[in-house]
């Protein structure tokens, strides 16, 4: 069999740079052959020497009767064509062996319609330097951008061992996707609500300046803050963070009026309560605006005259608090009732009442040391206990001018109140009277106290719940003297 190259190589330059070879070569019987008998055994051997897709390239010798191969291209197509009984002809193409990747035409970008760039490419390269050149998902691509991560990659093998890579790569720089949306609850709460992509390397940070309760003045307006994260991943490459954000400045959210029964009066007619309920919305930092507003006029939200009774703050988050104002008429507030009875009975759980009056304490010549002679005169008790006989802390006499002498002392009644019958505390009173009597602090007034008597009795509520009032009443030293808890008729 012999080899001839027909002419020269025959090559193509497309627009992209791209070389394309084309050799041809003749394959024929030997001189001398019986072309009759052995033609027949030409195609067989033509293939066998023409090889397959994915050879080096067949470079002709200069006698146009050899090859060398040649690494850098590769045969990319074989083509056979028989010219007579003895002669094929085998033409070739191939092109350039990618063993460094080559692109392909150019890079195509696209915009959507939320302002998200995302840029493609494709490029050749054999099967050799395939593993070691592909990139990983989320790296950095610098043909596109730093900003520009490696979001898909699709690829498709050849049959001459070569391989078309198109990369997909997506700028995940931190952005907003569109717009903020708006909305309003039935609670008349505005709520914007925003979404951002966000790279996986800015990931933390971004969570860390947008928290729950941070400012979120920047997309959603002034007063704003952020009230929910959610968070989803976009493959490995990135995060969809959507935030939402509610208006936090006080606001009035809703005024609700009623009217209950109370009764009649002396004529027969019906008495009403009315009563009037404001809610707000409130930042934490304005709350102290409603601290201390009991007693306060409430005409800006209510009727002339109409006074607030009751302040109820309810927290929602750490930053948000919902406050509910009470409202009513100074006749049904109970507010002109106290200036004329100072029993008012609501809310005895928390109430205490301090009494507090002068008494005259007066010390028996045997409380001071002393007895009186037959003459009439006052001596010292000889070997006086003055730990177990003086009411007061003293190691010695008291003067005598202290004999019979009203001593000015201070008497404190306090009176608490419990829930139920008196009998249900016949305990808690036998425990007081069993304890030690004298206390060091009454009515959050240090000294020294001496424990007087208590008394019970039972009343009820402006609700008609059943209470017992408690009172207890201590006695202050006079002048700088110490209660002695030694002395017999303290106990």
């Amino acid at each position: 069999m012999r080899i001839v190259h027909y002419n020269n190589v025959d090559f193509n330059i497309d627009a992209n740079g791209d070389i394309t070879r084309r050799g041809t070569w003749h394959v024929m019987l030997d001189d001398g052959a019986v072309v009759d008998t052995e033609w027949v055994d030409l195609r067989e051997q033509t293939t066998l020497w023409a090889g397959s897709i994915g050879d080096d390239w067949r470079l002709p010798d200069a006698d146009s009767q050899s090859y060398t191969e040649d690494p850098e291209y590769i045969i990319s197509g074989i083509t056979f064509k028989p010219l007579a009984r003895y002669m094929y002809e085998v033409s070739y193409v191939g092109h350039k062996k990618h063993l460094t990747a080559e692109i392909i035409g150019g890079i195509s970008e696209t915009v959507n319609s939320s302002g998200e760039r995302s840029k493609s490419a494709a490029w050749m390269v054999h099967a050799d330097s395939l593993a070691g050149w592909l990139p990983q998902i989320g790296a950095v691509l610098a043909w596109a951008g730093n900003d520009f991560l490696c979001e898909n990659i699709q690829l498709q093998e050849r049959a001459d061992n070569e391989w078309e890579v198109k990369i997909n790569a997506k700028d995940m720089s931190v952005m907003m996707i569109g717009n903020p949306t708006f909305s309003r609850t039935n609670s008349h709460e505005s709520v914007r609500k925003a979404k951002w992509r966000v790279g996986i390397d800015a990931y933390d940070d971004f969570i860390a300046v947008n928290g729950i309760n941070s400012d979120a003045s920047s997309w959603a307006g002034s007063a704003y803050y952020v009230s929910d994260i959610q968070v989803s991943p976009h493959g490995k490459i990135a995060y969809y963070v959507s935030l939402e954000a509610r208006y936090v400045e006080t606001r009035l959210l809703s005024v609700k009026h009623s009217e209950a029964f109370n009764g009649y009066d002396d004529d027969g007619k019906i008495n009403k309560v009315i009563i009037w309920t404001g809610r707000w919305r409130v930042h934490r930092d304005n709350l102290l605006d409603f601290e201390n507003r009991v007693g306060e006029s409430a005409e800006d939200w209510t009727i002339p005259g109409a006074i607030i009774t009751k302040v109820d703050p309810i927290r929602v988050t750490d930053l948000i608090y919902e406050v509910s104002m009470e409202a009513r008429e100074p006749k049904d507030s109970g507010a002109s009732a106290l200036e004329f009875n100072m029993d008012n009975r609501s809310n005895l759980g928390r109430r205490v009442d301090i009494i507090c009056k002068e008494v005259d304490y007066i010390l028996s010549a045997g409380d001071c040391g002393w007895y009186k002679n037959t003459q009439g005169q006052y001596e010292e008790i000889p070997e006086w206990d003055a730990q177990k006989l003086c009411p007061f802390v003293t190691t010695a006499p008291l003067p005598s001018e202290m004999i019979d002498a009203n001593l000015k002392c201070v008497f404190v009644s306090k009176t608490t109140f419990l829930r139920g019958r008196s009998k249900a505390h016949v305990r808690m009173n036998l425990d007081w009277s069993r304890t030690p009597r004298i206390v060091t602090s009454v009515a959050g007034v240090m000294g020294s106290w001496q424990k007087q008597s208590f008394d019970t009795n039972e009343v009820f509520d402006n609700e008609g719940k059943r209470w017992t009032k408690i009172i207890r009443s201590y006695m202050h030293t006079p002048a700088d003297q110490q209660w002695n808890s030694n002395y017999g008729g303290h106990k």
